[in-house]
């Protein structure tokens, strides 16, 4: 199983870890100090979100244009005859 360096260096990992979430959350849910950062990180998701929704759509659009067929322009054939008289039939005579 774990040593007992392990086991201790585990322990006090957790424990520093859940210390610091809980000193997180009674910043965040009992000051008006959290107020103010629940605020701010609010805005800073609504921010983020906003750009993510832009990426998306333009990834969206990207992909559109690659998987939409293009209209194929048709080369105008060129004319046989270099000149108009050419079509005319030659005069016998």
């Amino acid at each position: 199983m774990f040593s007992s360096d392990e086991s201790h260096s585990g322990f006090f990992m957790g424990a520093l870890v859940g210390g610091a979430i809980g000193a997180l959350s009674v910043l965040l849910f009992t000051t008006k100090q959290g107020e103010k950062i629940q605020r701010k990180a609010f805005n800073k998701f609504l921010d983020l979100e906003e750009k993510a929704y832009e990426k998306l759509q333009d990834l969206e659009d990207s992909a559109t244009s690659l998987i939409t067929p293009k209209p194929k322009h048709r080369a105008k054939r060129k004319s046989r005859a270099k000149h108009p008289a050419a079509h005319k039939p030659a005069a016998h005579g």
